[in-house]
């Protein structure tokens, strides 16, 4: 961290502050990053759903060849000889269908998880480009030892492998998840609805050839075909309806309105409509009429319509469908533009403003900076004397330590507010301690005060800390080892505002060889004084006889008298 500090300190103005500019544009980049990716994840979204529709084409067109393969290589099971060409004819377009599909696939067919590992994962193996086509390829090679029942066990087998190609391809390009509405009910009719009723119409009617072929019905088939039709109306019919009448309704919501959507699904819608019902109707009749009247032309007519116009509007619908994807596709292609440009004006208006401030300020900072130079050099100057008057002072504080050692006078302080008492080295020493040995209270270091003088030594510093004022008293202490000595205390008041005293500074010297010799002095003294006064009452007697002897005499030589007595 103080490296970091350091090297932030020694950056220039401009650069600090690009660098303060760069830190707060850091979470609107964070933001904007999660919201370009949101876009391009949605870009992708749709983008794959195009794909799906690719890879769906011409799995449709299959849809559409095979039940027609089926019907005519029926018709050459029952000897038409003029079917032969068409057969041949109808093979080579699903051959072209399938070469589509590989085509396909090798361009997207990753994309879409058509690989091994990709279908295994959904226990879909058998539904590999690959694998269908040689099944298509072994049903032609075999056809002619084929029964009518095989054949048409193969065909549905075919259809249904086309089925489960074109859900898995739903599932794995996201159009199943489409989310808009006018899409997602396109997707629900192209992927789902339209190839469901495709293949049931092409089971329809190859059933339904079979029985007006043999003109016969049986109780299961009647069942059957009335089972189909009502799901030719409801399941498929209602459902495709329902979902394009929605897709075409809230269209407008999203992205505008497509114009080719609007004019190109109704006509078709219809034209599906009206054919589906006719063939489900003549489905119906062919169900409950007891004879059967419906002619082969007629219901293979109905029905191949009924098919031809079923595709005709999978393919409307697909390509509405991928006009409505690329339209969301370029929709947030515009907003990641235009968020890409404002953040960009955003950026460059950032850096015009940091520039503008830099410049505004820098001419100042100049200025300011030969100022602070000048004053730095000063400085260092008065840190130079200041370091030369510390040095000293450290030298007079060891030299005044070293005084108070040989002197044996120590000091002491007196935080009063928090009531502790520090010592010097040599205040321990005074009283016995070794060095710091302990942090004492006012109370404690009045413990260590003889008891007959320690009413009066509190009295002092209570007095000190009433009026402020400098003191100066003795007091004996008992020292640790029990042994008494004389301290001579000093200390002066620290006061802080309004008077109030809140540390007291002392020192304590040890005087007890000082107060005894003084002692002793001044008992000697007295004795002197004694003895001089004992002195001068003799002188004072012997002035008076010899005043009275003189005066009984008559001497007049006094004087020599006087002179020798003594002084």
């Amino acid at each position: 961290m103080p490296d970091m500090k350091t090297w932030f300190n020694r950056l220039k103005v401009s650069q600090k502050l690009m660098l303060i500019s760069i830190f707060f544009v850091m979470p609107d980049s964070l933001m904007l990053y999660l919201f370009i990716t949101g876009i391009n994840e949605t870009i992708h979204f749709a983008q794959l759903e195009k794909k799906g529709n690719d890879y769906q084409r011409p799995l449709e067109e299959l849809l559409e060849l095979l039940p027609q393969h089926g019907l005519l290589a029926q018709g050459g099971l029952d000897g038409q000889a003029q079917v032969g060409e068409e057969l041949s004819l109808k093979q080579a377009q699903i051959e072209t269908a399938f070469d589509a599909l590989e085509a396909v696939d090798a361009r997207i067919g990753i994309d879409l998880q058509f690989t091994q590992e990709g279908l295994a994962k959904r226990k879909r193996e058998h539904y590999h480009v690959r694998i269908v086509r040689k099944e298509w390829r072994d049903l032609k090679a075999g056809l002619s030892q084929l029964t009518a029942e095989a054949l048409a066990a193969q065909h549905m087998h075919l259809r249904t492998d086309v089925r489960t190609m074109i859900t898995h391809a739903g599932d794995l390009s996201n159009l199943i998840l489409d989310p808009d509405l006018d899409s997602y009910y396109v997707m629900d009719a192209t992927l789902l609805a339209l190839p469901a009723t495709q293949d049931r119409l092409a089971t329809v009617l190859s059933e339904g050839e079979a029985i007006i072929r043999r003109q016969t019905i049986s109780n299961p088939e009647r069942q059957q075909l009335a089972i189909h039709a009502t799901l030719l109306k409801e399941a498929d019919l209602d459902r495709i309806n329902g979902s394009l009448q929605t897709a075409l309704n809230e269209d407008a919501n999203f992205y505008g309105s497509s114009a080719t959507l609007q004019a190109r699904v109704p006509p078709a819608l219809n034209e599906y409509t009206a054919s589906v019902e006719t063939f489900i109707n003549l489905t119906k009749r062919l169900v409950s009429s007891e004879k059967l009247d419906v002619t082969d032309v007629e219901f293979l007519a109905a029905g191949s319509k009924a098919r031809e116009a079923s595709f005709k509007l999978w393919k409307i619908a697909d390509q509405e469908l991928d006009i409505l994807l690329q339209k969301r596709i370029e929709a947030y292609a515009n907003r990641r533009t235009r968020s890409l440009m404002v953040t960009a004006l955003a950026l460059l208006a950032a850096i015009s403003f940091v520039t503008f401030i830099t410049r505004s300020i820098s001419g100042p900072l100049r200025q300011q900076a030969a100022d602070l130079q000048t004053a730095n050099r000063t400085l260092e100057a008065e840190i130079v004397e200041r370091n030369r008057a510390e040095a000293e002072l450290r030298n007079s504080e060891a030299q005044l330590a070293a005084a108070q050692k040989i002197a044996r006078i120590g000091s002491w302080e007196w935080d009063i507010p928090r009531n502790k008492v520090s010592w010097s080295d040599e205040n321990y020493r005074i009283h016995g301690f070794e060095c710091r040995e302990f942090e004492a209270s006012h109370e404690v270091a009045l413990s260590f005060v003889h008891p007959e003088d320690r009413s009066f030594s509190d009295a002092v510093f209570q007095k000190a800390l009433q009026d402020g004022r400098p003191f100066s008293f003795e007091q004996r202490i008992i020292r640790q080892d029990g042994t008494e000595r004389i301290v001579h205390q000093r200390g002066d008041v620290v006061l802080a505002g309004g008077g109030r005293a809140v540390k007291i500074f002392g020192t304590a010297q040890d005087v007890t060889e000082i107060s005894r010799a003084r002692q002793h002095q001044e008992e000697v003294a007295t004795n002197v004084l004694h003895n001089v006064g004992n002195v001068l009452n003799s002188v004072n007697i012997s002035t008076s006889l010899l005043t009275s002897a003189a005066k009984k005499s008559k001497v007049s030589s006094l004087d020599k008298i006087l002179r020798k007595c003594p002084a």
